[in-house]
């Protein structure tokens, strides 16, 4: 977090947490739990499902209500598969103006991917 506000509001009025915005809700759905024999515990799981996308947000036209987010990425950082819906959330706290997040998605039983392009519009403080 620290991290956030150094590179979100140096040499700005900025005090808090920037969190980029794609303009979608979510919800976890399909929640379970599955025994994890490599590490020997249970682990929770959930899909990270679309609700509903804002009008003009980033992901308006893009994604759409009962997407299924599989995975993230945002920059140049490594690959996230969602296995719960604070993951998404938390990614996009490292997210910067200019990086591009990347989502992978489930519609339908088909795998789609979604580029966009953080601009200041979408760092909001949290």
């Amino acid at each position: 977090l620290a991290q956030n506000v150094i590179d979100n509001c140096y040499g700005t009025s900025c005090r808090t947490v920037m969190k980029a915005m794609l303009g979608i809700s979510v919800s976890q759905t399909n929640f379970r739990a599955i025994y994890d024999d490599e590490n020997d515990r249970v682990k929770l799981i959930e899909d990270v499902v679309v609700m509903e996308t804002s009008a003009g947000g980033l992901a308006d036209g893009s994604l759409k209500a009962d997407d299924i987010i599989k995975a993230v990425k945002v920059g140049s950082g490594e690959q996230i598969t969602l296995d719960r819906q604070y993951q998404l959330l938390n990614a996009l706290l490292y997210a910067r103006l200019y990086d591009t997040v990347i989502l992978t998605v489930e519609r339908n039983g088909e795998t789609l991917t979604f580029d966009f392009v953080i601009g200041n519009d979408n760092l909001v403080e949290y």
